[in-house]
């Protein structure tokens, strides 16, 4: 089930993007007080002060529901996500992030709502907002 977003929630989007130097492109400074947390596998995890207000105050935007928390991921290869809620939504933050049957994202255009694992495509980073257990 995607969602489609409200504008104030497209530029928001697109502040955080320009946090994140894999989807900021040209535009990345390197000026903001990003954390980078980084797996043997390469993976990356991305957090800090300044980007979880971002984050937070979209997740209020989005309205998904109390009980919700976020992580921000980047990922070289591909990868299946678990989902051991059966619950989970994901915001892609890159083009063609994700590969699920039938899926054509679009970097931070829609919210799609998540029942099965979702499989990211190479160079996918996402917003993945899970129920808190």
């Amino acid at each position: 089930m995607d969602r489609t977003l409200a504008p104030k929630a497209r530029e928001l989007i697109r502040e955080i993007q320009r946090m994140i130097p894999e989807t900021a492109g040209e535009e990345y400074t390197g000026e903001d007080d990003v954390d980078r947390l980084q797996t043997k596998d390469g993976r990356i995890m991305y957090g800090g002060q300044r980007l979880a207000g971002k984050v937070s105050t979209l997740l209020k935007i989005l309205d998904i529901g109390k009980g919700w928390g976020w992580t921000l991921w980047h990922f070289p290869a591909a990868k299946v996500l678990g989902n051991p809620n059966s619950a989970m939504y994901l915001l892609p933050l890159s083009d063609n992030a994700v590969v699920t049957p039938d899926d054509e994202s679009s970097a931070g255009n829609s919210l799609r709502h998540y029942v099965d694992e979702p499989k990211l495509n190479a160079g996918s980073t996402v917003i993945i907002f899970m129920e808190r257990s």
